[in-house]
């Protein structure tokens, strides 16, 4: 199964908005008209394995999908979000990226990073 970028952008923006110290978000039960369940599932334990939310994965299942439960976004996921949040800077993002096939979540974040810094003239 192939990580959608705009899927891990839309999570994390979605996570942002909703996560509070008292509220916890499942997997399973977020839902964009862009993405089907398996790929919103998948997204969420891929952000999970690479460190940008914490949660607790389930040996469980719900309707043949592990249960995800996100808790929080970490703080290399919060530098994404703030890497990627605003429209123009990740829609240069993705045209840069878009010479490669495929590319790792921390390479997102480093060619938004360097996009923000060159804008910002450092």
């Amino acid at each position: 199964m192939r990580l959608r970028k705009d899927c891990i952008r839309d999570l994390l923006l979605y996570f942002e908005k909703e996560l509070t110290y008292d509220k916890r978000v499942r997997a399973d039960y977020i839902t964009f008209d862009e993405y089907t369940k398996e790929e919103i599932i998948y997204t969420c334990d891929k952000l999970l394995e690479a460190g940008m939310i914490n949660a607790k994965k389930s040996n469980n299942f719900a309707n043949n999908y592990p249960v995800i439960t996100i808790e929080s976004i970490t703080p290399s996921g919060h530098k994404l979000i703030d890497n990627i949040k605003d429209p123009e800077i990740w829609s240069e993002t993705k045209n840069k990226l878009k010479v490669l096939k495929d590319v790792s979540i921390d390479i997102i974040s480093q060619v938004a990073a360097t996009i923000i810094t060159t804008r910002l003239g450092i």
